[in-house]
């Protein structure tokens, strides 16, 4: 009798062991279908469930709970829910897809239905998990059932929509509480898409520098946003916005305080479909995003409102975004609502990263609206910033010094444009923090207000720069360049400081002061100084003392210039008010007609209000006539080109 008892226990025990569960049904099988398993049952509690082969699976029912779940064998596996039903509600269990293996979950007859799976322990996604639409499909991962739980993602993950019942129906999310230790791990090479339609939450997660958050849905016309959850700022992978049939304008939703402070890779906006892609706080809350990769927007027809905030409009918040790489923006930068809130563009890095070498590049499409954006140059090692397109819309233009390495920096305008000082800001910082670099056809242009004056530093070079003053006791633009050293017939004539200065103004009333470079070794004489007053359509400059001797210049409304900084002035910006351009755009002879623009050579000499401009496609302009510049006129060589003198060039 003993025996038979123990015979009894043994069977009972044997029967509550674990059974590996293995899926051999038809297509359109139900999961409670004994016949569909191998062996014979519907899985337990206890058991270990096997997709080996493709499969279609009807879901009619709640699983309380199955051990864990496994895709393998390159198997594609739809599970499809006929109500809002839920596998796992009770403990829990962990989700296994192989690398080729692919796990889809949808609902039927009803938008409102789906799939949840409910995981615990430690799920890992080397394949696909695709949760294609249904009101109720999402995968969560809760610290209520697991606090160590975890999804490891090292294949795509992808919540979409699709048209159930004649009605698109958004799926769900991966979700985490975000408590504990409960997380999310997207590996190296792993990507998120979010193709849904509407609003969308992106759990607490771990992102290698190399994963991808793709977004690539928004269809309807209002709700789309991204949502960053948890209890601390998120700190991104890459992130690819790409949505050609967004249907109206998007949020990346930073929640009630900052919740993304990094993006460790590139963030690329492909396409918006013409809509604005808004960067969102809320409570008048300041927020401050570092990128550590390329910004790129590449719609011209995509507006980035950069420092938006849903707070009401003309509240303080404060956006600052921190780029350690390249930024080149197609379209247009916008405040959006928050138009008296403080917004700067802070460059920090290099064109390789941080720690790199070469200035980072700067285009934008173009900056709307009437708030304004400030440009900080800050910790990036004397890389500085090279414009790629013209830029506008700059309140202030800062330059804060490195610390960490003692470099200064620069901007280089090349041959763009920079118009600084809108609602009179300024420059600050320059000299030994940093100075704008005008090495190629590009202005520094200044705007002022009646009574306003403005300071700041410019040269020709990342090693070499003068202050300048500017002071206008009517409203007026300054633009100002300055080409590299020249020689000119006095004395001292190779000093760093010894430049051509084109200086561009239209008002009646407008002072500039110019001090010697103070990375000169010499002249030494303290106070030496440049004025220039333009006054009664002319322009006069006060006596100078420089290295010895007095120099002194009438200056009319057309270019000229003078020693030592051969200034040059004009009431235009870049060109004359009155008389002729010529041109020289060929090589060779100056004689040659057709070395001249519309085959329009000057006449034997200049006459005052005239200029002429030496710019040769390829080479080189040869003087081989005598020639007089008269008072007044102006001969300009444009920066990197040459003039060889063969006759004889009178210059009064």
């Amino acid at each position: 009798m003993k025996i038979v008892i123990t015979g009894v226990l043994l069977m009972i025990s044997t029967t509550s062991l674990a059974i590996l569960k293995t899926w051999v049904g038809n297509a359109g099988d139900a999961w409670i279908n004994n016949a569909s398993w191998s062996p014979s049952g519907a899985p337990g509690t206890t058991d270990d469930v096997v997709f080996n082969t493709t499969a279609s699976v009807l879901f009619t029912t709640s699983i309380p709970a199955i051990k864990s779940l496994k895709i393998t064998n390159n198997a594609t596996v739809l599970i499809q829910a006929n109500n809002s039903l839920v596998i796992g509600y009770t403990f829990g269990f962990p989700l296994t897809i192989d690398n080729g293996a692919t796990l889809q979950l949808i609902a039927i007859n009803s938008s409102a239905y789906g799939v949840t799976m409910i995981l615990d322990g430690t799920s890992v996604i080397n394949g696909t998990l695709d949760m294609l639409g249904g009101g109720n499909t999402r995968v969560q991962l809760y610290q209520g059932i697991a606090s160590t739980a975890k999804i490891t993602v090292t294949g795509k993950v992808r919540t979409g929509y699709s048209n159930i019942g004649g009605v698109n129906a958004d799926a769900g999310s991966l979700e985490s509480s975000g408590a504990s230790t409960s997380k999310l791990i997207f590996a190296s090479g792993s990507e998120y898409e979010i193709a849904r339609q509407n609003a969308s939450t992106i759990g607490v997660a771990e992102w290698a520098p190399d994963a991808t958050l793709k977004i690539t849905g928004g269809q309807v016309a209002s709700n789309f946003a991204i949502y960053c959850s948890g209890t601390n700022p998120s700190q991104l992978g890459r992130v690819i916005w790409d949505c050609p049939n967004q249907g109206g304008a998007a949020t990346f939703y930073l929640g009630t305080y900052p919740k993304i402070d990094t993006i460790k890779g590139d963030f690329i906006v492909n396409s918006t479909n013409g809509k604005a892609l808004r960067f969102t706080t809320q409570n008048n809350t300041a927020y401050t995003t570092t990128f550590n990769g390329n910004f790129e927007v590449n719609s011209p027809a995509t507006t980035i409102e950069m420092f938006s905030t849903a707070a009401p409009v003309g509240s303080p918040a404060e956006g600052h975004w921190v780029f350690m790489k390249n930024v080149n923006i197609l379209g247009q930068i916008s405040a959006g609502n928050h138009t008296s809130a403080n917004r700067s563009l802070d460059f920090a890095g290099s064109t390789t990263g941080e720690g790199g070498t070469g200035p980072q590049s700067f285009a934008v499409g173009g900056i709307t609206q009437a708030a304004t954006f400030d440009i900080v140059v800050k910790q990036n090692q004397g890389n500085g910033i090279l414009l790629n397109t013209d830029v506008s819309q700059i309140n202030n233009l800062k330059f804060l010094y490195n610390t960490i390495d003692n470099m200064p920096s620069n901007i280089i305008l090349g041959n763009h444009n920079l118009t600084v000082g809108v609602n009179n800001g300024t420059i600050v910082g320059g000299g030994g923090n940093g100075w704008i670099v005008t090495n190629g056809s590009g202005f520094l242009k200044i705007p002022l207000s009646a009574g306003v004056g403005k300071e700041f530093t410019i040269g020709a070079s990342q090693i070499s720069y003068d202050p300048v003053g500017v002071f206008s006791n009517t409203a007026d633009t300054f633009a100002i360049q300055v080409k590299g050293s020249f020689s000119h017939p006095v004395a001292h004539t190779d000093y760093v400081y010894d430049r051509e200065w084109n200086v561009v103004s239209n008002s009646t009333d407008a002072q500039l002061e110019f001090l010697p470079d103070p990375m000169a070794s010499e002249p030494t004489v303290t106070g030496d100084y440049v004025i220039g007053h333009y006054t009664d359509g002319g322009w006069t400059e006060l006596p100078v003392v420089c290295c010895g001797q007095v120099f002194f210049s009438n200056f009319s409304a057309n270019f000229t210039s003078f020693s030592p900084f051969a200034v040059g002035i004009s009431t235009g910006f870049g060109t004359s008010s009155s008389g002729t351009i010529y041109t020289f755009i060929g090589v060779g002879n100056w004689s040659n007609p057709n070395n001249w623009s519309n085959a329009t050579k000057p006449p034997p000499t200049l006459s005052a209000g005239d200029k002429i401009i030496i710019n040769p496609g390829d080479g080189i302009c040869v003087l081989d006539e005598p020639y007089t510049v008269a008072p007044g006129a102006s001969l300009t060589i444009n920066s990197g080109k040459n003039l060889v003198v063969n006759g004889n060039l009178t210059i009064h």
